[in-house]
């Protein structure tokens, strides 16, 4: 008899195992199995079950297309009608501008255009600017006293766009052109002095580089210590230089393990040239140099050697 043990027992029809139950236990298949697929639907069961939901699927997806075609239908016709009601209305629009049209115009073309704009404004919801006699002249006190456009518009409580046409209104062709000058020629003035003021910062500020430079080179040449001993008299080493004033200042630096040659050199280079920010440079240029991490601490250490040695050939006269 076959063995069941390595079949798939989902490919087992569960009608069939329900009649086979001794054969399925005979094959070696567990009873708790046989009783778990003989709890299942047959295939033909199922089958069944599934043709049932397709039908009722189709039944739910057709009357989803009758009712969405009933609704097409519904809103053509109603965009049909609002098409009919929207043509009629063109002709009672025609009629009204007509009795617009005829009305008279007793009034001069500039109070007109002025009745119209403010008839426009009014029905905007926008105020209306209108000037005074005693606002149009104090408008131009102002603009002769050449005041800026935002200053005599405070003082109007207006905007500057109301105030700027208002002028051009009612201001002359002198009043129009002096005040631009006079506006450019104290901008240019102003231009001016910006720019002499940059250049006298400029020049204060170049000079102030000079001086600090002496200083730096007139300290170097009269003290032989580098700069930051103070800070390096912490260090468990002894930071010493040549203190004869018939000797130079100068260090011997021997390169070792952690210094080569092209390391030493730059930390040469940059222990004479820059003052400021002392080790900290030092390391910097090395590794610009050479691309080798050294820390502050070994840099402060080769120094505080190389014064011991140039401080020991000087006492034993070599």
């Amino acid at each position: 008899m076959a063995s069941f043990k390595y079949l798939d027992m989902n490919k087992i029809d569960p009608g069939w195992a329900r009649k086979h139950r001794m054969t399925l236990w005979a094959s070696g298949v567990s009873p708790y199995k046989v009783e778990k697929i003989c709890a299942k639907p047959s295939f033909s069961e199922m089958a069944a079950s599934a043709e049932k939901e397709y039908a009722i699927d189709e039944a739910l997806a057709k009357a989803k297309e009758e009712g969405a075609k009933e609704a097409l239908q519904k809103a053509a016709a109603e965009n049909k009608a609002a098409q009919k009601n929207n043509s009629a209305k063109p002709s009672a629009l025609k009629d009204t501008t007509v009795s617009f049209a005829t009305a008279p115009a007793n009034n001069n073309a500039g109070t007109a255009k002025d009745a119209d704009s403010e008839e426009k404004k009014a029905g905007s919801g926008k105020p209306s600017f209108t000037f005074s006699a005693e606002e149009d002249k104090l408008l131009l006190e102002l603009k002769n006293e050449n005041k800026s456009w935002k200053d005599i518009a405070k003082q109007l409580k207006k905007p500057q766009d109301a105030v700027k046409n208002r002028f051009k209104e009612i201001g002359s062709d002198d009043q129009k052109t002096v005040p631009q000058k006079e506006s450019k020629e104290s901008k240019k003035e102003s231009k001016k002095e910006a720019k002499e003021s940059k250049k006298e910062s400029k020049e204060s500020k170049k000079e102030s580089k000079k001086a600090n430079r002496d200083k730096t080179n007139g300290n170097s040449a009269t003290q032989p210590e580098l700069p930051n001993r103070e800070a390096d008299q912490s260090e468990d080493w002894d930071l010493q230089t040549i203190t004869e004033a018939d000797e130079e200042d100068y260090l011997i630096l021997y390169p070792d393990s952690v210094f080569d040659e092209d390391a030493l050199v730059a930390m040469a280079r940059a222990m004479y040239e820059d003052h400021e920010n002392y080790y900290q440079r030092i390391v910097s240029r090395i590794y610009d140099a050479t691309g080798q991490r050294i820390s502050m601490s070994a840099v402060k250490r080769k120094v505080a050697e190389a014064r011991n040695q140039r401080r020991g050939h000087h006492e034993t006269g070599n």
